[in-house]
């Protein structure tokens, strides 16, 4: 029995640990793409670009709401 209980906290912890690292990871790839769309300020000037990024920010938007 309590070898149960310690091998499930085992496992949700390292469950957690890996969702962490990948939100890490992500927010480290999201830097990265706003560094670069920050440095291209050439997209800014074309229609469709401005779009884009309107919706990437937005959808970054969204997913900090539900994190």
């Amino acid at each position: 029995m309590a070898w149960s209980v310690i091998s499930a906290a085992s496992k949700i912890l390292v469950a957690q640990k890996n969702h962490d690292d990948q939100i890490i990871h992500l927010a480290g790839v999201m830097s990265n793409v706003f560094a670069f769309i920050e440095n291209a300020k050439a997209l800014k000037r074309i229609e469709a670009h401005m779009k884009i990024l309107t919706l990437l920010i937005q959808q970054v938007t969204e997913c900090g709401f539900h994190h």
